[in-house]
């Protein structure tokens, strides 16, 4: 089962997102978590990132109900991609304009209406969520798996500079999806990194065996 955060400021509109799923969810395979935002910013992000979440769907005005919330879902948004890369985040909002500009990636912006059928899109809202949600398991677990393979040659030889390069940028990539964009910079990850290496390996597991748990339970 994926577990997708609704995160909005006002219950009916929490609300009127999980009738949605439950309209459109024939398979049941979704389960929404809904979530309130606080009026500390970094309390937000810890309570989303605590949720086991495998997406995050955030309103854009965050605070048009709560004066106290100084943030909103763009902020929000951009704060869990610098901390886990690529993870699957969608803002819905009734003010396109001001929430594309306000983002760096115009595609992470839904108008509210394309839960009601106002949008020409092939798919709907929902299955783009779990498209999202399986490409990510899906460029994780393979970035996991070619690592192996690489630690398996690098077990009995020397790397050639090609399996270098792809043996730098896949440690780099599982490090800012698990660690975040804080994590070290890839001109670092070298066939000495092996300690660093280590760790990610183990985030990387811990996450996979999350990913992997939420497919055989769907």
């Amino acid at each position: 089962m994926y577990r997708i955060a609704i995160l909005d400021e006002f219950d009916d509109d929490i609300e009127r997102f999980q009738l949605y799923v439950h309209r459109n969810d024939k398979e049941k395979r979704f389960e929404v978590i809904p979530l309130s935002p606080q009026s500390n910013f970094e309390e937000t992000l810890q309570e989303i990132f605590s949720s086991n979440l495998d997406a995050l769907v955030s309103d854009y005005r965050l605070n048009e109900y709560k004066a106290n919330i100084t943030y909103d879902g763009i902020r929000i948004v951009n704060a869990v991609l610098e901390r886990k890369a690529d993870f699957p985040c969608f803002v819905l909002t009734s003010f396109d304009d001001d929430a594309v500009k306000d983002s760096d990636d115009g595609n992470i912006v839904y108008i509210k209406g394309i839960m009601n059928g106002e949008s020409n899109a092939k798919i709907t809202f929902l299955e783009r969520i779990e498209k999202q949600i399986q490409k990510y398991k899906f460029r994780m677990n393979e970035a996991n798996q070619k690592l192996q393979e690489l630690l398996a040659i690098k077990n009995n030889r020397l790397f050639n500079p090609k399996e270098e390069e792809e043996y730098i940028k896949i440690s780099h990539f599982l490090d800012i999806s698990t660690v975040g964009q804080e994590g070290i910079p890839r001109t670092f990850f070298t066939q000495d990194t092996n300690k660093r290496l280590d760790e990610i390996i183990l985030k990387t597991d811990k996450l996979l065996r999350s990913l992997n748990l939420d497919d055989d339970n769907a």
